[in-house]
C-alpha cells in the first residue's frame, strides 16, 4: 500500500510548473489568499536575488588584489575603503585597506588626497 501518484517531488514540480503553490503556513506566507500572484511574485523574488547578490570577498591574497582591482575599474568615481569593503559578502574593512595599499604600492591604484582611491587608469585620466 502507498501513494500511487508519483514521489513528492515530481508532484511538486508539476505543480509549480503549472503555477500551483502549495503553501506551507497559507495564512503567513500568502496572506491575501492569491493564487496568481504567487508565480510572479516568485519570479521577482528570484530576479531581486540575483540584481542584489553581492559576490563573496575571496579568500587569497591574489584573488582580493584582482577582485579589489577589478572593482576599482568598473566605479564610476573614486571609493572609500568602506564602500568597497560592501560590495563584497564578508569583506573585513582592515583587509580591504591593506589589500588597496598594496594596490597602491604596485601602482595599480591611487590614494587620492581625500582619502578615497581610484584605480590607475582613473587616475591618469584625471
Amino acid at each position: 500500500m502507498g501513494w500511487r501518484g508519483g514521489s513528492r517531488g515530481h508532484r511538486r514540480r508539476e505543480d509549480l510548473r503549472r503555477g500551483l503553490v502549495r503553501w506551507l503556513r497559507p495564512a503567513y506566507q500568502n496572506p491575501k489568499g492569491t493564487a496568481g500572484e504567487a508565480r510572479d511574485q516568485i519570479g521577482m523574488l528570484v530576479e531581486a536575488a540575483d540584481v542584489t547578490a553581492k559576490p563573496a570577498f575571496p579568500t587569497t591574497l591574489p584573488e582580493q588584489v584582482e577582485a579589489i582591482r577589478a572593482l576599482l575599474l568598473t566605479l564610476d568615481a573614486p571609493a572609500t575603503v568602506e564602500t568597497i569593503a560592501r560590495a563584497f559578502k564578508s569583506a573585513k574593512r582592515d583587509r580591504v585597506a591593506d589589500v588597496l595599499a598594496s594596490l597602491v604600492a604596485m601602482r595599480r591604484a591611487h590614494r587620492l588626497a581625500d582619502g578615497t582611491y581610484a584605480s590607475e587608469i582613473d587616475a591618469i585620466a584625471a
